[in-house]
């Protein structure tokens, strides 16, 4: 068995290419998984989908004029001053309420939708790294200013007679998280992922399954997070992980900017051609 590997090892079979092929591989199983995890673990469907609870968690606010606008303005950041252009009902009147709500939803979901289009446009000129780690400081930042916030004006301190623009600045600094988000990894993931993981559809499909696993796991877990510690260590869970976020993508995701799809798939697929070839004629060797 020695000399056979020491004949492969001879005649190429072992080759360089083959070792740097499986480094490879090993680097693009490893920032596929890296991505679909960060993506969910960045705390943005918690943010989105149990806005009400994060807040009601920290510092309740009672004000039906921040707590109806709480459910569309963390959908879109652009959409903040419109949500405050025309009084909010009192929440007795419940139907109306809704349909405020529901409104705000539509037009900042569709703003949220304008928000990734433009920055998959911006994404082929200032490159898939500089995307994602903009997004990922702009949602560290968020999330530092909001535990600071929090920390600073405790429910006590919320009783504000003139001026009361503090009870704004959570909603304010939800919907510049959830802008972060939509920027980078909101929408550039999908696209950095389609490109590297190329080499093997199921091994691909396996990888997303995972990333939609653990987003399970988050929001099964958010109520007992809740009752155990309290909202404020779910924030400051999401705020170390957009950090490490940023570390990541500077280390291990590569820049495929200027480079074509075809280009990076016909990459892949001459190296793995390659490594099939060598494979194939060792076992005729056998």
């Amino acid at each position: 068995m020695e000399s056979l590997d020491i004949q492969r090892s001879s005649s190429g079979f072992y080759s360089e290419a083959d070792v740097s092929l499986k480094k490879r591989v090993r680097r693009i199983v490893v920032t596929g998984i890296g991505l679909i995890m960060f993506q969910q673990l960045c705390g943005a469907n918690m943010m989105i989908f149990r806005a009400e609870e994060v807040f009601d968690g920290l510092n309740p606010v009672d004000d039906a004029p921040v707590r109806a606008p709480i459910y569309a303005i963390v959908l879109s950041a652009t959409q903040v001053s419109m949500a405050f252009s025309r009084p909010m009902p009192s929440p007795p009147e419940y139907g109306i309420y809704t349909r405020y709500r529901n409104t705000w939803l539509i037009v900042s979901t569709r703003a949220q939708v304008l928000l990734c289009s433009i920055s998959v446009e911006l994404v082929e000129i200032l490159g898939r790294k500089f995307m994602l780690i903009t997004s990922g400081v702009g949602m560290s930042l968020c999330l530092l200013a909001l535990i600071v916030h929090y920390a600073l004006h405790t429910k006590d301190c919320f009783e504000f007679s003139e001026p009361d623009w503090h009870k704004y600045i959570p909603v304010i600094l939800v919907a510049l998280y959830t802008c972060s988000y939509s920027i980078g990894w909101g929408s550039v993931v999908i696209l950095v992922y389609t490109e590297i993981i190329y080499f093997d559809k199921w091994f691909s499909s396996l990888i997303y399954a995972c990333g939609q696993f653990v987003m399970f796991l988050l929001v099964y877990t958010f109520f007992n997070t809740n009752i155990l510690r309290g909202n404020t260590y779910a924030l400051w869970m999401y705020t170390a992980t957009c950090i490490v976020s940023v570390a990541f993508v500077w280390c291990c995701v590569p820049e495929t900017r200027a480079l074509r799809l075809n280009r990076i798939q016909a990459t892949f697929d001459d190296e793995r051609k390659r490594y099939d070839r060598s494979t194939q004629q060792a076992k005729v060797e056998e």
